[in-house]
């Protein structure tokens, strides 16, 4: 059991101070909650569409719970019950960004004093674990987003898992209610604890105890890959009520075009995208440090390190099983004509980083043992690590610190904060300006991506480019195909948007073109509300009875 230090307390009031600051930073420069990333920006939206499934029964997408059902996560239940009286869901997500920093350079600090037995390179560990690194597939490795997102959440909660799983190791007993608590991490990222359990669920296979026989470790084994896979089976069965839908061979197509337009093209041709991440993570160096890292450790590692570093393998293993299975589903949607079971397995891609990182500093700091004495060797052996840590530390990002503190020094010079501001302080003006203008349950069309109309204002839109996302998963073709054409036209010209909004027949068309003032009073209807970025038209075409399309039951959607 590891005991609480002096440095620890001093290490963990520090944590909570650098996750104050940021929690209130980053809500500040959210401007009341308009501003969040695409994925935050939909969670957000489905929380909305969760609580109040009345204000969107005309909306695009969150008419139908069946098309986001896969999606009410405990977070989305989380950010529903924090919503204040004026429900503003954009904020209620950001409350939890303090509670999210903290727990991961928390755990990431433990998992650190696990991995390398100092509390300074523990510390040096967690600051690295605290930034973000790209991957393929758009999605990535550590806690430096903008915003705090289900896979980070799931990272901090991964560092626990490991530091428990690897304190398990030699009580079998464990292992299943273990195995059974890792199924439950689905509900944070599903994906991920795919990952997450085949490591772990490997690290257990291969620490048989001593007595215990092959056949009836095996048989014990089976049984914890039952536990997990016992509280895995309400979310897959879920998952696999809305993925089960069989699709054509032209809506195969179909659905494989979007797949590389909407979607990074890594997900269509994933061997360009691993072929392209290790050639990105080759060149960095991280493999061949990882490598260099694995070879130290099997050469002069002690016995407690060489288990560590086995187990970082193992680890690896599980995640290269999840990958395969990934592939085979590929192959053989491929070779018998269908749609493939799922696409975003491929993104476990991103917990090679984070294997790299440990099995480097493991190397790296069995060099610093190995030559511990006083000279030149010491001081070069030095300067390898300092140059380790500043390499990783420049190659990756902490857009979240790194905004919230601009925040910060912006708010002390008013000129200053609205140069930096300006376009989501019009932003806000506009969806507090839709709460008033528009009544409940009244459509919207705007040609581009505002979440913030549906998750702070409560009003369905007819259109949203995050929207294709949900869509996807959920195999709506007739929308999907609708948003396609939308995609298309809308780049026509600069001012093919109001055709195109006044086909999904709107109650208002929202412009974020002034200069088209007069153009909109003419061919859609009056203007009700302005400002400089702006401007709310009434849509005159639609008759006061209500003749928009309706949203289909879900039993009824493709």
């Amino acid at each position: 059991m590891l005991a609480l230090t002096k440095t620890d307390r001093w290490v963990l009031v520090g944590i909570l101070c650098f996750a104050a600051l940021v929690h209130f930073g980053r809500i500040g420069a959210s401007i009341n909650g308009v501003h969040l990333t695409t994925d935050p920006a939909m969670y957000a939206s489905i929380a909305a569409a969760y609580g109040h499934p009345e204000a969107f029964a005309k909306d695009f997408v969150y008419c139908a719970p069946s098309m986001f059902s896969t999606h009410i996560t405990p977070l989305v239940q989380l950010t529903d019950f924090l919503v204040g009286a004026d429900g503003n869901y954009g904020l209620a997500y950001l409350q939890l960004t303090g509670l999210s920093v903290f727990l991961h350079y928390a755990a990431f600090y433990l998992l650190g004093i696990v991995l390398f037995s100092q509390r300074w390179k523990a510390l040096v560990f967690t600051t690295l674990m605290g930034l973000t690194y790209w991957v393929p597939w758009g999605t990535y490795w550590g806690a430096g987003y903008l915003d705090y997102t289900p896979r980070s959440l799931f990272n901090a909660l991964y560092a626990l898992y490991l530091c428990i799983g690897l304190a398990l190791l030699r009580r079998p007993r464990w292992w299943p209610l273990f195995m059974a608590a890792t199924g439950l991490l689905v509900y944070i990222h599903s994906i991920s604890a795919l990952a997450a359990a085949a490591g772990l669920w490997l690290s257990f296979a291969a620490s048989r105890p001593e007595g215990v026989s092959w056949p009836r470790h095996l048989v014990w084994m089976f049984f914890c890959g039952c536990c997990f896979l016992a509280t895995l089976l309400p979310y897959a069965a879920v998952y696999l009520h809305s993925s089960g839908i069989s699709l054509g061979k032209d809506d195969i197509a179909f659905m494989h075009d979007i797949l590389r337009t909407r979607f990074d093209i890594e997900y269509a041709e994933y061997w360009y995208g691993m072929k392209r991440f290790l050639k990105q993570y080759t060149l960095l160096p991280v493999l061949p440090l990882a490598g260099w890292g694995t070879w130290m450790i099997w050469k002069y590692g002690t016995p407690r390190e060489k288990l560590l570093g086995k187990h970082i393998w193992l680890w690896i293993a599980g995640t290269c099983v999840v990958i395969a299975l990934f592939i085979l589903d590929q192959q053989i949607a491929r070779i018998w004509e269908r749609h493939h079971f799922e696409f975003d397995l491929i993104r476990v891609h991103r917990f090679f980083p984070f294997f790299a990182i440990c099995l480097i500093f493991l190397g790296a700091n069995i060099l610093l043992r190995k030559f511990s004495e006083p000279g030149w060797k010491r001081n070069a052996v030095r300067v390898f690590y300092a140059g380790l840590v500043i390499g990783f530390f420049c190659g990756g990002q902490q857009d979240m610190a790194r905004v919230s503190f601009e925040w910060y020094w912006n708010r002390l010079d008013p000129a200053r904060y609205e140069a930096a501001y300006g376009p989501q302080l019009r932003r806000l003006e506009m969806v507090e300006a839709l709460k008033i203008q528009t009544k409940p349950g009244e459509t919207i069309f705007y040609p581009g991506e505002n979440q913030a109309i549906r998750y702070i204002a409560l009003r369905p839109l007819t259109y949203g480019w995050k929207d294709a996302c949900l869509m996807y998963y959920a195999k709506a073709l007739p929308e999907l195909r609708l948003w396609s054409h939308m995609e298309t036209a809308l780049v026509a010209s600069p001012t093919a948007y109001i055709a195109e909004g006044l086909a999904t027949s709107p109650d208002y068309l929202l412009s974020e073109r002034p200069q088209d003032r007069d153009l909109l009073e003419t061919q859609v209807g009056p203007v009700i509300w302005e400002n400089s970025r702006y401007v709310l038209v009434k849509n005159m075409h639609k008759k006061n009875a209500d003749t928009s399309p309706q949203c289909p039951p879900a039993s009824s959607r493709p």
